[in-house]
């Protein structure tokens, strides 16, 4: 069981609850997350947090909220071991990393990054 930590999993869940906020939700966390905070983590679970407010101004059904919710709760607890690991990296070192090198610790990051350096895109500098 080595892998995302069940993202494709919740993501598959969710475009069969609301297709469009789940893609919704990713493209802006996508954005908020490499341009506004500049972290590749928020990134990665941003999405799955912004759905808790889309589904209580969409939806108006605490159900679905809780379903959020509940969705995050196990995300996150899955994330509790690289959580640590990070931790201990930035222990380390003695600066906060830059948003390359939060990128190179992730298989999806690294994807991006050499997309971007094949492109000559300098936007993760």
């Amino acid at each position: 069981f080595k892998g995302g930590h069940g993202y494709s999993t919740a993501y598959g869940g969710v475009l069969a609850v609301d297709w469009f906020g789940a893609i919704l939700s990713s493209i802006f966390s996508f954005v908020f997350g490499l341009f506004v905070l500049r972290s590749f983590v928020f990134v990665f679970v941003g999405g799955l947090l912004f759905l808790i407010p889309w589904f209580w101004f969409t939806k108006r059904d605490l159900w679905y909220v809780a379903y959020a919710v509940i969705l995050n709760i196990c995300f996150i607890l899955a994330l509790v071991p690289d959580i640590q690991q990070g931790m201990e990296l930035q222990k380390q070192r003695d600066r906060k990393p830059t948003l390359r090198e939060d990128m190179q610790g992730n298989p999806m990051g690294k994807g991006l990054l050499k997309m971007a350096d094949k492109m000559n895109l300098n936007i993760f500098d």
